[in-house]
């Protein structure tokens, strides 16, 4: 039972990405990657925003998560964060629904924000990062 809206909000999103078929595969990591993983891999985390606690009855929230495609070629991040646009700008039960909630939060709306980019020397490599912040505006079943 997922009892945070954080915790609905990265289960909803890495069931959404966590399809084997798109550019990072099955690596899909909240917060951290592990330190074995193979390049591209999707890393979402959160940003900022939190329950609203001030409303009598259903306990809502509105998230800031991050989403971004990790690779050392920058190819893959192009391809990524498109893909992340497509699983998950317009989304929610109010959107195009593909994704929806969890068990015990709906996810009324998903909308995409700012841009996320960064570039960084890992030993000989280039590392970069792409996608985006989306916002998410849920409420507790």
């Amino acid at each position: 039972m997922t009892s945070t809206a954080r915790q609905a909000a990265f289960e909803a999103f890495q069931t959404a990405a966590d399809t084997g078929s798109e550019i990072w595969g099955d690596e899909v990591y909240a917060d951290l990657a592990e330190p074995d993983a193979e390049y591209p891999f999707l890393l979402i985390w959160r940003i900022g925003g939190g329950q609203d606690n001030n409303k009598p009855g259903k306990r809502s929230a509105e998230l800031l998560m991050g989403t971004a495609v990790v690779s050392d070629q920058q190819a893959h991040v192009v391809v990524g964060s498109q893909r992340l646009t497509a699983l998950f700008d317009d989304q929610g039960r109010l959107g195009d629904n593909t994704v929806s909630g969890t068990d015990d939060w709906h996810i009324h709306t998903i909308t995409q924000e700012l841009p996320i980019y960064s570039a960084a020397k890992a030993n000989t490599k280039t590392i970069w990062q792409e996608g985006h912040q989306f916002r998410l505006v849920m409420q507790e079943k």
